[in-house]
């Protein structure tokens, strides 16, 4: 926020970091394991009256300098506009956990398999199951804000879920 407080009238950032987790079973045996983080950052910036944004993968000092050479660039090639004050607000702090008991990346990954495989079995044992699938789904985001009027807020989401399906 500092250099983009030295190089624009307004700036904001917002980060995200995503990671997902998916396992499923088909007749107990693994059908597929998909794990997956991703992260990025997004630039905001006003200079006079205009508003440029860019954005760019990872949370790196280069990342967020990319993205920010980019959204000012953005800004300049806008059309003159008057620089008209933004709503006087106090600039917002804090931070927010979702309500998760246990952390579904925190279980092994043979607990989960378990917990799976032993649902197609129970499916299974009933006469004329032919197909016992089952999954699971976890995901985990987090997201920063932070802005050159000083307003800073965090924000964990972690959710989880599954499904089992039986064909006879």
């Amino acid at each position: 926020m500092d250099a983009a407080g030295r190089r624009a009238d307004y700036a904001d950032a917002r980060s995200v970091r995503t990671r997902s987790e998916r396992v499923a079973t088909r007749n107990q045996a693994v059908d597929s394991l998909d794990s997956r983080e991703s992260e990025g950052i997004g630039v905001r910036v006003r200079v006079g009256g205009a508003w440029g944004f860019a954005g760019a993968r990872g949370l790196g000092r280069d990342a967020a300098e990319s993205a920010l050479r980019r959204a000012l660039a953005v800004a300049e090639a806008q059309p003159a506009a008057p620089a008209t004050p933004l709503a006087a607000e106090q600039p917002a702090s804090g931070s927010w956990r979702g309500p998760a008991e246990i952390d579904p990346f925190g279980i092994l990954l043979e607990e989960k398999l378990a917990l799976l495989s032993g649902a197609g079995r129970a499916m299974l044992e009933e006469p004329g199951v032919r197909l016992a699938l089952a999954r699971f789904h976890a995901w985990r985001i987090d997201k920063a804000f932070a802005s050159t009027e000083g307003a800073y807020c965090e924000q964990t989401t972690v959710e989880c879920g599954g499904g089992i399906a039986a064909v006879a």
